[in-house]
C-alpha cells in the first residue's frame, strides 16, 4: 500500500508553516540530488526518512512542494520541510520571566526545551517562545543545553546582546550551576583545571585532553549536600567551554545524575545510578544564579532560578 500524499507537488506553501532546512545553498552543493542532500545535511532522520518525507510531500524547495527524491539541486536552492507542531516533541514550553529591566531581561527555562531550532524542534524553543514572553527582537544572549533548566539572560536588539556578550568572553558576567551527580567525591572543594578538546563533526562530545585543539577549561566545585549514592554540587565555571561542568564531573567519575552522553563516554557499560529506579529522565544540571552589570544602568544584578524539588536529595 503507498503512503498517502499529503501534499501535491508544485504546492505553494505558506513559509509559516515551513520549517527552513539550512542556508540558501551554496555552489559545491549544486548538481546533488534531494535525497543525498537531506541524508547527509540533516541526520535528525534517517535516508528512509526523508524519502518517506519527500513522497508524502512535506518537503519544499523555494517553498513549493516536491516529491521527487532525485530532484537535482542548484545553488540557491532553498530548502524547507512542512513542520506542523504536533509533531515536535512534547516537553515543558513554560519559560518564567524572572527579571526585567528596560530591555534587558533574566527567564527560567525548563529542562528539556532547546534554545534554537534544531533536529525536530521548530517552534518549541525558547527563541520562539521569547517572542510571545517579551516581544519581538528578544533573544537570549548565552546558551544552555537542552537538558539543563535554570536563569537565561535575553536583550532586545544586537547592540546590547552584543554588549552583554562581550561581558560573557571576558567574564565579567558570573555563573553558579547545581548539579546532582552519582557519587561521593573524595574531597568538599576542588577546581578542575583541564584542557577540554570540543566535540567534532564525527564525535559529538568533548573530552578532557590534551593536543593542538583543546581549549583552556577552569571549573570550581563545592559539594552542598551528599547521601551514599548521590550528590548536590554547586558548580561555577571560570571559562565558558561546551559540555564544560558535564565533562569535568563525568571524567572524574561524578556524572550528572540524567546525564547519558557523558555516562556512556566515560563508562564503557555506562554507569550505574545506585538505587535509582527508574532511570532519570531528565539530566539534573540547573543554572542557579546569574550576576552582571547592567550595560546601559551598569548596576549590578543578581538573579536565581529556584531548583525542582529533585535536587533536594530527599526523593
Amino acid at each position: 500500500m503507498t503512503s498517502m500524499l499529503l501534499t501535491n507537488e508544485g504546492t505553494q506553501v505558506p513559509a509559516e508553516e515551513v520549517r527552513r532546512l539550512g542556508p540558501e545553498l551554496q555552489k559545491k552543493d549544486q548538481g546533488a540530488s534531494l535525497i543525498d542532500f537531506l541524508g547527509k545535511a540533516f541526520p535528525f532522520f534517517t535516508v528512509s526518512e526523508w524519502y518517506k518525507a519527500i513522497e508524502l510531500g512535506k518537503v519544499t524547495i523555494n517553498g513549493f512542494v516536491t516529491t521527487n527524491p532525485k530532484m537535482v539541486l542548484r545553488a540557491g536552492d532553498r530548502l524547507g520541510r512542512i513542520h506542523p507542531i504536533e509533531e515536535e516533541p512534547n516537553v515543558d514550553t513554560n519559560i518564567e520571566l524572572l527579571w526585567q529591566e528596560d530591555d534587558v531581561a533574566v527567564i527560567s527555562k525548563p529542562g528539556g526545551l532547546p534554545i534554537h531550532e534544531a533536529g525536530l524542534f521548530r517552534r518549541k524553543t525558547v527563541c520562539s517562545l521569547l517572542k510571545n514572553l517579551l516581544g519581538l527582537d528578544w533573544l537570549p544572549v548565552h546558551r544552555l543545553d537542552n537538558g539543563t533548566s535554570g536563569v537565561l539572560l535575553c536583550a532586545k536588539g544586537s547592540k546590547l546582546r552584543s554588549a552583554l556578550a562581550r561581558d560573557l568572553e571576558s567574564h565579567r558576567i558570573q555563573k553558579t550551576y547545581l548539579a546532582l551527580v552519582s557519587g561521593c567525591p573524595s574531597t568538599t572543594i576542588w577546581t578542575d583545571t583541564r584542557a577540554i578538546v570540543p566535540s567534532t563533526r564525527d564525535r559529538h562530545h568533548a573530552i578532557c585532553a590534551d593536543g593542538d585543539r583543546a581549549q583552556t577549561a577552569e571549573t570550581r566545585f563545592k559539594v552542598l549536600k551528599s547521601d551514599s549514592i548521590r550528590t548536590l554540587v554547586e558548580a561555577t565555571p571560570v571559562t565558558g567551554r561546551t559540555h564544560q561542568i558535564r565533562v569535568h564531573l563525568a571524567s572524574g567519575g561524578l556524572p550528572i545524575v540524567g546525564d547519558q552522553l557523558y555516562s556512556e563516554v566515560y563508562s564503557p557499560s555506562g554507569f550505574q545510578y545506585g538505587q535509582l529506579s527508574p532511570t532519570p529522565k531528565r539530566m539534573y544540571l540547573h543554572a542557579h544564579e546569574i550576576s552582571f552589570a547592567h550595560p546601559v544602568s551598569k548596576k549590578w544584578v543578581s538573579v536565581k532560578s529556584k531548583p525542582e524539588v529533585g535536587f533536594s536529595l530527599e526523593n
